[in-house]
Formats: C-alpha cells, structure tokens, sequence
C-alpha cells in the first residue's frame, strides 16, 4: 500500500488513477448486481473498456492538455468537476439501465459551481470512490464465485426422451403470454373479469380450454426454464427466482424442447416482444430469432427496444415445407404488477390496468391464432402463461413473504391454457397436463405415440422462494393435486 501513502502525501493527483476511481465502482457494482445480464465476454469487455479504460484516457488526455489559458487558470476545477461527473453519470447510467438525459444534465450543470467550491478536496472525493471500490470488491467477487458454482445437474433426463422419433411432424406454435392468469382463477377470486366472449372464440377454433392449468414458478425465466427443460430445477437451492440455474442459456442455447425439435428435423423459430431473453449475449441456437443480439444494448433492462410478434409472425409465412417448423413466440401482456412497492398504485388500480391488458393481450392472440390459421392449417398450436397477474399483492416481491391464502397463491400460479390439435387428435392422456412442466412430454408422447415418456411425468407441485414470515428456504407452495402446502423443501442456513 506504499503508493497510496505516497498518494495522501503528493501534491500531484496521478491522472490515470483519478480515472480508475471514476469507473471502478459503477464496475464492481453493475457487474455483481446484473451478472446474471451481463455475464458474456463481450458485455465484459465493453464494460471494462466503459468504466475502467475510457476515464483514465480522459484524465491522461486533460492533466496533458494546456492550450487554452483559461483552461490552464481553472484546470484543478476542471478536473474535480470530470471526477465528480464521471462518477455520477455512471452511476445514473447503472441505476437506470440507460442515460437519462435530463438527470444528467442536471448534474452536469449542478456539478459547475459546486466544482469551485471544493476543488480542493479532489483527492479526498478520490480517496471515497476507491473505498466504495472495495465494498464493490467484496461483493463482486463472491457474486463470479457463485456463478462458477451453479450445478446444472438438475438438467439430466430420467429417460432417454432426447432421443424421441416423431411419428406425426405438424408445424408448433407455443405461444406465450407473460402474466394472464388461468381461466379458473380469471372468473373468480381477485379477478371476477368476465372473459366469456374469448374463451367462445378459442372454443369455436376447436381449442381445448386448460382452465386449471397451473405453473410451478413464480417468473418468466424460472417457468421456462422448467418447461423447456420438462424437468423441475426447484430454484437449485439458490435464494433467487432466476439466479440458480442460468435460465438464459437454457431458453436460447441448450434446452431439451430445442434439441428433440431439431433432431426431428424441425426449423426452430423465436419471435420476442422484447430481447429480455437475450440480454447477456449467449449463444442462440434457434435458426431464426426477429431480435440480433445488434438490436440489444450492452446495458438495458431488456423492455426499452420492443417489437410486434404479430408482425414478427407475418414476415415469417410463408413457411418452407420441406420441413416442420417450432416457433416460440412470447409477449409482455397482460403482465403482473410492478415489482417495488414505490411502483405500485395500489391493488385496485393495478387490477385495473391489467384487466385493460388483458384486453390487449387478447387482441394480439386473436391476431396469431387467425393468421396461423390462414398460413398453416394443420398446426398445433399451444397458448400457455408463464404465471398470473399477482392481482391481490400490492407489489410482486410480496411473493417472498410467507402466504397460505389460496386466492392470492392461485394469483401468482394460475396459467392460462389452451391447445388446438390438429383435426381435434386429442390425445388419450390429455387429463395428464395438470401443470406446465410436463407440458411438452406430454406433447412428445403424443407426437412419438409412445406412451413410455409418461413414467417419468414431473410432480405437479408449485414452488416459491420465501425469505420474510418463515426460515429462509424453498417452499412447496401447492402440492401435486393444487392444494396449499407450504412444505419446506430447502432451508437455508442462517
């Protein structure tokens, strides 16, 4: 630590230093916080070059530069003002996922007359972001160690159902949108919104209604990942709903749905509203996607660049038929409500507005369901929610508080349902779908009509992550016949 004495003793702030302490923090933090986004080489090493090289090659660039002499006049202020800058704009840009312009202008016109007043103590503002850089360390850190350490064991098939053979190849569509809650719960509980005029229309397209469909997560990315991997992965003993089981990498890289299609030939197709899915850049092996990882900023939320499915859809017909075809589609609507409860308006309104989604979302899927109709006939087509609309929380991370209210469970785990086979081949086992991670073996079974694939349903009980109310652990939230359990599964160490 000799050159840090020597730095407190200098008269000289080291302007490759001054630079590092700008970045390192918004680094180590960011990094830690959105691993889970930004954990390829590529976002890496743009975040390195973001935080950890641009700042000191503007340090080094000023502390040179002496052409104008009004400069040269107010060059410590000047310096103090690109320390103090720095530091919060990429803070902002971390927080927010995005620069807001107007807060950083504000900051950038708040931080001038506030750089004459404390110039004098740069070394000092220095010294407080390399502290805050250590805190960042020693989160950082165990953050990557985690991560190395995430057993995907829980991936492997009891079976040898990869290897299924397809007697029956129709084009599939699975159809996902996030947050409509199951026609059973829809009509009732904290819902009571009647949706008689839809469930009519998907009758009348000879669609079998699952009106007590449930999932077995609470998240987008925990249930798909159970869905395309046909398997439960009950959080991986991780005190997250998506951090245990790289979910990412199992939607759009390597999943067991993806692999059994296209070792039956099929051309995968995955059509997004938004890039959510590929926020970290991992490989895609589906064989077409309307998002280019070029269409996915670096730092993002995953919800600022959206497109229409339903156009999405359109520019794929007409299909090539010298193969079937699986396309993924998913969309943002009805959604759940907001995350924090700062976000929130309140349960009324929030039932509100997503009753006012729900309207939209059925727009869209009365869109998808005509033109694939049109285009494609023969199709077997799957509409299935993620989960509910959490309609009765006040926010969404009330999920972690311990609940044994039935209505406010079924809120969360209730899934919309339906499936039209083709020319109404529905099969002997359908009463077999309770929930919607046996959803594809049970598709499998039927395409392959080979019953086998059954002995190894997964349990249909729903799991929750709960850390307020009850020890810390994973909680069987709804047992295999839907009744509420909560039955620990996982306890994690206090």
């Amino acid at each position: 630590m000799k050159w840090f004495t020597n730095f407190l003793v200098s008269k000289n702030i080291p302007a490759g230093l001054a630079g590092l302490a700008t970045g390192l923090y918004p680094f180590l933090f960011y990094s830690s916080k959105n691993f889970y986004l930004s954990n390829s080489w590529l976002q890496f090493g743009f975040l390195i070059f973001l935080f950890l090289l641009v700042p000191p090659l503007l340090f080094l660039f000023f502390e040179k530069f002496n052409r104008i002499e009004l400069y040269k006049k107010y060059k410590k202020q000047f310096l103090f003002f690109l320390s103090a800058f720095l530091f919060l704009f990429f803070i902002e840009l971390i927080i927010h996922a995005k620069i807001p312009k107007k807060l950083v202008l504000a900051t950038f016109v708040g931080l001038i007359p506030i750089s004459f007043l404390l110039f004098k103590y740069h070394k000092q503002l220095i010294v407080f972001q390399l502290l805050l850089s250590i805190l960042g360390f020693m989160d950082f850190i165990p953050t990557v160690y985690r991560y190395t350490q995430i057993d995907m064991q829980w991936m492997q098939q009891p079976d040898d159902i990869e290897s299924v053979v397809f007697k029956k190849k129709p084009n599939v569509y699975f159809i996902q949108p996030d947050g409509y809650v199951s026609f059973s719960e829809i009509e009732k509980g904290h819902y009571n919104m009647d949706v008689t005029e839809f469930k009519n229309y998907l009758k009348s397209n000879c669609f079998t209604l699952y009106e007590n469909l449930r999932s077995n997560y609470s998240s987008t990315l925990s249930t798909n990942a159970a869905i395309f991997q046909m398997k439960h992965h009950y959080y991986n003993k991780v005190y997250s709903h998506n951090n245990g089981f790289k979910p990412r990498e199992v939607l759009v890289k390597n999943n067991a749905v993806l692999n059994i299609f296209k070792n039956n030939g099929y051309k995968t197709h995955l059509l997004l509203h938004s890039p959510y899915f590929l926020m970290n850049h991992r490989e895609l092996r589906y064989d077409y996607c309307n998002f280019k990882f070029t269409d996915v900023p670096l730092i993002s939320t995953g919800f600022q660049r959206l497109k229409k499915v339903t156009e999405a859809l359109d520019e794929s017909y007409p299909l090539d038929m010298s193969s079937p075809h699986f396309f993924f589609i998913e969309y943002i609507l009805p959604a759940h409500i907001p995350n924090r409860e700062d976000q929130s308006r309140g349960i009324e309104e929030e039932k509100t507005l997503w009753m006012e989604r729900v309207v939209q979302s059925n727009e869209i899927l009365v869109n998808l369901i005509s033109n694939i109709q049109e285009n494609d006939k023969d199709a077997l087509i799957i509409i299935m929610s993620d989960h509910g609309g959490y309609i009765g929380y006040e926010y969404a991370h009330q999920l972690f508080d311990k609940t044994q209210n039935r209505d406010h469970i079924y809120s969360v785990f209730g899934t919309f349902g339906a499936i039209k086979w083709p020319r109404n081949d529905v099969p002997e086992f359908n009463d077999s779908l309770k929930t919607s991670v046996n959803t594809f073996r049970i598709l499998f079974s039927h395409l392959s009509e080979n019953e086998k694939y059954l002995e190894h349903l997964q349990d249909n009980g729903s799991y929750q992550v709960i850390g307020e109310g009850a020890p810390k652990g994973i909680y069987r939230i709804l047992d295999e016949n839907g009744k509420v359990d909560f039955k620990p599964i996982f306890l994690f160490n206090h």
